[in-house]
């Protein structure tokens, strides 16, 4: 569906001159979150604030502005969104423009406050000994401490707290994200104890936010009492395997190999998956690899078309790990070929192969290395894109970005029809096609003329695709003429794409 733009989303009920009274009287900002209270002289408090039980609520107040869209509280450092008092408090939790104090300042009083992107920049000044290295610490049972620690992983931060009580003999950590788009309900952050020399170790996980709490005997227990317990930490989608030492793991593991070699395809070496077929002598093989063999390549005998009914079902309820190197999911043999199919370590071209000519196939896990690496010119790390563009000589436009949005990346496909005289933007999910009806984009043409004017529209992601599908008359796509947005350029076109999750 082609998307053109919707302008009454932006707009306020009453002046901003009004807005601007609609003030709380402790922090002094729009009475934009609920609930609101009114104190025992009647100034009014907003839903930012702490009450306590002589206060009243205001309900009547609520009721009036329940429909009536504020600015953000960071309007003063960029933002740009308007909301209703509903969607208030979680936008302005992850708002990418918020300001943020130093996480040390709990333990060193440290008053720094700024952006995100300046964090790690005043870590590396003022608190390099805080810097969580290699995501790698040493566990202590032994002294009483407690510290936060900031630590980078796959281009996202995260704060690590830990925190030691040598009278209970327990270590505790907790990860928290600081950035303002991961989906943190569906990523775990994974705990990996081990001994020196990695003799043993055991894995723990939970979601990201919560806390995890390691009794100094259990973890000496499985570890075999080292000296020393070294502990890494590492991001990753929600798993359900089960918590094992390394050493109960590798009996696990040849049990179950042992086991699969019989359902094992004896050309391409996966696990067999209906439907199955088997030559005149019994022996079965793949659909796939059926197609490509003259006869059966264990005893010569004919195929025909002979199916392997009763292995079928005695399949369906095996457990089979994934055939991709490096992951380590299992499922039933049922479902082992919808995981595969989009599993992170499984080969995935480049996405940007239409534009860059690049077909190099990489795990998905690995896919923004490859971009960073190969493509860096191509990765649209800040949300601003300026183009330059004049009407008297431009030529049509064709380009192709990257875009994160937590862990997970999005295709930007943009281009300028010179006989069209339009503007198309369209969004891909980097992944599997079914996910795409996860997530939004927002479009905004920025007044590179300094008048204030604004445009702006959003729009759904698509599944991946090349930029002569993208802009198909079938497909989902954002396009603006040149009358339309001519006021807002100034030798440049200037535009942001933010990515959201819908609600």
């Amino acid at each position: 569906m082609v998307t053109t733009p919707d302008f009454t989303n932006t707009l306020f009920f009453v002046q901003q001159s009004t807005l601007e009274k609609l003030k709380c009287s402790q922090c002094h900002n729009l009475l934009s979150v609920f609930p609101v209270y009114r104190n025992p002289k009647g100034d009014a408090i907003c839903g930012r604030c702490p009450t306590d039980v002589t206060f009243t609520r205001d309900q009547l107040y609520e009721h009036a502005v329940e429909l009536q869209k504020f600015p953000c509280i960071n309007r003063r450092y960029g933002c740009l969104e308007a909301l209703l008092p509903c969607h208030m408090s979680i936008h302005e939790e992850k708002c990418r423009y918020k300001l943020h104090l130093c996480p040390t300042r709990v333990y060193n009083n440290c008053h720094w406050e700024g952006k995100l992107e300046d964090l790690v920049n005043h870590f590396e000044k003022h608190h390099p000994a805080f810097i969580l290295n290699d995501c790698r610490f040493e566990v202590d049972f032994v002294n009483n401490h407690s510290e936060q620690y900031l630590m980078s992983f796959a281009e996202e931060l995260y704060i690590v707290i830990r925190e030691a009580k040598s009278t209970d003999k327990t270590f505790s950590v907790q990860v928290k994200y600081l950035g303002f788009n991961l989906d943190v309900d569906n990523y775990n952050y994974e705990l990996t104890l081990e001994s020196p020399k990695k003799i043993y170790k055991f894995v723990l996980e939970e979601k990201v936010g919560f806390q995890l709490i390691l009794q100094e005997k259990t973890v000496q227990e499985k570890l075999h009492n080292p000296t020393t317990i070294i502990a890494s930490l590492a991001i990753k989608q929600n798993s359900k395997l089960p918590i094992q030492s390394q050493d109960e793991e590798c009996i696990e593991d040849e049990y179950e190999t042992e086991n699969l070699k019989d359902v094992e395809c004896p050309v391409c070496m996966y696990h067999l998956v209906p439907p199955i077929y088997q030559c005149e002598t019994g022996h079965s093989i793949c659909k796939d690899c059926k197609e490509t063999q003259e006869d059966c390549p264990t005893c010569h005998a004919s195929f025909n078309r002979t199916q392997n009914f009763t292995l079928e079902r005695v399949i369906m309820n095996m457990i089979y790990p994934c055939k991709h190197f490096g992951c380590r999911f299992k499922t039933e043999a049922r479902n082992i070929k919808k995981h595969e199919a989009t599993c992170l370590f499984g080969p995935f071209t480049c996405p940007l192969q239409d534009f860059e000519q690049c077909s190099v196939q990489v795990p998905l896990s690995k896919l923004f290395e490859h971009i960073k690496s190969k493509h860096y010119e191509n990765l649209l790390e800040l949300d601003t894109l300026s183009i330059p563009f004049d009407l008297a000589l431009v030529d049509d436009i064709e380009e192709g970005y990257i875009l994160q949005y937590g862990l997970l990346l999005f295709k930007l496909s943009f281009v300028y029809k010179v006989e069209e005289k339009k503007f198309k933007w369209a969004v891909h999910f980097v992944g599997p096609a079914d996910e795409c009806v996860k997530y939004n984009f927002e479009l905004e043409i920025v007044d590179c003329n300094e008048k204030i004017r604004r445009m702006y529209v959003k729009s759904s992601c698509t599944p991946l695709c090349d930029k002569n599908d993208a802009f198909r008359d079938t497909g989902e796509y954002v396009y603006l003429h040149y009358d339309q947005v001519t006021k807002f350029i100034k030798n440049h076109l200037t535009f942001r794409v933010l990515i959201n999750k819908k609600e």
